[in-house]
This record gives C-alpha cells, structure tokens and sequence, in this order.
C-alpha cells in the first residue's frame, strides 16, 4: 500500500452508500427516557442541528438497525417482555418523527426516519429454557440473547453465575438461529479489573467448543489477546465476530486519568492500553479481508443520569456515544489508516465495511438498502455540549466539552 504523511488528512469527505447498523446499544426505558435516547439517533446531526444544541444534536438517522440491550430495570427475560419493549421503543420513533415533521416548515433540518429497526434480545439468566428460546425466535424480531455474567456490569445483577450449566439454551439458540452476545469479562474478585476480559477467554473457548454451530459476539473487545482470540477461532471454522465501540478505539486507559480521575470515561469493559487499542485498530484495517471482516461497529452507547456517573462512589459504567458514533468511528479509522501510512481506498473500504456491512453478515441479515443519495460526511469540527436531555435528568456525553472532528455534511 502507498504510504501518506501521517499529518496529512488521508481524505477530507467520506460517504456512506447505505446506512449503518449499530449492533450493541442501550435505549433504557421510560416514555421520557426513550424519547431522548432514540432522538440521539435519529435528531439532525451537527452541523444541520443547532450549533451547541443539547436539544437538537443527535446522529442524525445514519443508524438503521440497533441490537437493543436488554439489561432494563427490570431487565428483558422473556418474549413477552422484548415484545412489550419493543412497541415503546417504536412508539417513541414515531413521536419523534411527528414532531420533526411538525417543525420541518420552521427548520431546513430534515425529519428522522421512521423506518429504524430495532433487534430486540433478551437477557439470559440462570433459569432461560429452551422454550423461552423457541418462544424468542418465533417472534421474528428477536436475535440473540445477552451473556452477562453476575455482576460483570451495571444491571448485571441478575445475570449468569456458569455459562457452561446452560448448554441446553445454547444449542437451541444454535438450533434457532438466535445469536448469543457475550459481555466477555470474569467476575472472580482476585482478577485484576484490567485482566478480566482475557481470563474471560478460557470460557469462550469452552462455548464454542460445546455448541460449535452457536453464532457469537464477543461484545466490546478491547484487548490485544481478544483481538487474537477471534481471529484463530474464525480460522478454525468458528461462527465468531467481535463489536468495537468508539471509546476503545479513541482512547487507552490514560484518558482516565489525564487532568484527574475522569468518570465519564468510565466504562466496563474499562479502557485498555495503548498497545490493545492499536491491536483493534489493526484488525478493523487489516489487509486479510477475513480477518476484518469479523470486527463491526457495535458502540455500547449506555447513557445514565449525570448524578450516577459523577457520584464518588458507585459510579455507573458506560459511554454515552449514540449521538456522534458514526462521526467517531470516523475520526478512528482514518487516523489509524493515517498513522500507517495506508492508502485511503483501502481505509475507506474498510471503513463503510466495518459501518454498514460486516455486522450484517455475520448476522445474517440483507444489508441496509442502497440510498438514492449517499449519506456524506466532511472533515468539519463541532463542540460536543456539556450535558443532553436525560428523562427528567441529563446525561454527559462522551467528549462533552471537547471537539469531534467529522460532521454530517450539507447538501
């Protein structure tokens, strides 16, 4: 590949032929809630939303479909209760919509769209049964199902104490089709908080080992080893694919600490060095197309109210990135491209792959339609506002303060 200067931009404008798909997100609940986490999605985007706005910036409708996490309060175990979930979570789409097309002759902004698609899960528990499995699939939206072990995260309380006591869930989900998306850490409280995702491998391996048929995610990797893990297990005949989120690839875990402890950086999995975040990069970019192929964008956007993630003790875990992960993966990608001196076709292919098109196919799904007119982005700083409407609370957003360096570009 041709090399670039690593000063120099790799490319100033980049274009989406079909929108994205998100595939690790967390709406929360709550008619107010809803309606400000769906509108971080689908609100106009900077610079078409207000400069500065906590009101009006939002990502603008890029994301199609979202894997919607289901570690509500109470959290999503059952059809019946993904089903319920679900219709709030479109209720909230088409009120926002209606009121974007209430303001549309006051604002050149254009309306969300209304055909976003959320891929409902439920949350796995020591008790899901095999007919809880059957009883998901024959919804038609439901996807997978979400591997928390107890106590790993926020809302993690009521997850799973020993993956491996399930195997009777797991192969039917591999017998439905349902995909099992896996918060990849160990609990065990002598683990090192920055080594619990690598001794989460072992376990991993053990899955795929049992149910080889099984389609899964390992969530939010964020570690050199995790990195290699995927790749030999694809090599070996494996049904594995990996999200990335944003932050880790934006950050290593120095940004914690750079000014003094930083909690809106905190989130779990937590950031890792410096040496895993290239690691990541490396794979999003790598030459071997089935080795990248396996990477896509899921960001783990988890908002929480201002007051729970300023707390001193007890601060909750996530990054809230929906409003802008499109423009930051972005921002990502290209300087990592950048920095290798790789050539902009190439980061650019690999970049609308790891958007719009690996997670989809790993998935198993039609990839989003091709647009009329190109989604456009241009290398145009913004300043992310210091705090977003939350519910009756506010949420601080990832990077809140600071620039972001790719907006949704004009027609």
């Amino acid at each position: 590949m041709s090399s670039s200067s690593p000063s120099s931009p790799l490319f100033s404008t980049f274009s989406l032929a079909r929108r994205c798909d998100d595939l690790h997100l967390h709406l929360r609940d709550g008619e107010a809630v809803l309606k400000d986490t769906v509108g971080a999605l689908l609100r106009p985007a900077p610079p078409a939303a207000a400069a500065g706005s906590a009101q009006t910036v939002g990502g603008g409708g890029v994301v199609r479909r979202a894997t919607i996490m289901p570690n509500t309060v109470p959290p999503i175990t059952d059809a019946k209760m993904a089903t319920e979930y679900r219709q709030r979570i479109l209720h909230a789409v088409a009120q926002l919509h209606q009121e974007q097309q209430q303001a549309a002759s006051a604002s050149p902004s254009p309306s969300p769209s209304p055909d976003f698609i959320p891929l409902m899960t439920l949350y796995l528990t020591d008790h899901t049964t095999p007919e809880q499995i059957r009883e998901a699939k024959a919804t038609g939206f439901i996807i997978g199902c979400k591997l928390y072990p107890k106590g790993a995260t926020t809302h993690s309380s009521h997850g799973v104490t020993d993956v491996l006591a399930l195997q009777p869930t797991l192969e039917a989900m591999a017998a439905e089709g349902l995909l099992l998306l896996i918060h990849g850490e160990v609990t065990d409280p002598k683990v090192d908080i920055f080594d619990r995702e690598r001794s989460f491998l072992p376990t991993l391996r053990e899955v795929i080992n049992r149910v080889p048929t099984l389609r899964v995610v390992l969530e939010h990797v964020t570690t050199k080893e995790s990195v290699e893990c995927v790749k030999e297990l694809r090599a070996k005949g494996a049904r594995i694919g990996a999200t990335v989120t944003p932050q880790h690839l934006l950050c290593n875990r120095n940004a914690l600490f750079d000014g003094g402890m930083n909690p809106a950086l905190y989130c779990l999995p937590i950031l890792k060095t410096e040496s895993d975040r290239q690691s990541i990069l490396g794979a999003i970019l790598d030459e071997d197309e089935c080795i990248a192929a396996a990477f896509f964008a899921g960001t783990d956007s988890a908002p929480h109210a201002s007051t729970n993630k300023s707390k001193s003790l007890g601060c909750a875990a996530g990054c809230f990135t929906s409003f802008a992960s499109t423009q930051m993966y972005i921002e990502a990608i290209e300087s990592a491209g950048r920095e290798r001196g790789m050539d902009a076709t190439h980061v650019r292919r690999r970049l609308e792959a790891f958007l719009s098109i690996n997670g989809a196919q790993f998935y198993g799904m039609e990839l989003n339609p091709t647009l009329d007119k190109p989604i456009e982005f241009e290398r145009k700083e913004w300043t992310v506002p210091m705090t977003m409407p939350f519910g009756c609370d506010e949420v601080i957003p990832f990077r809140a303060g600071q620039r972001i360096q790719w907006s949704t570009r004009c027609s």
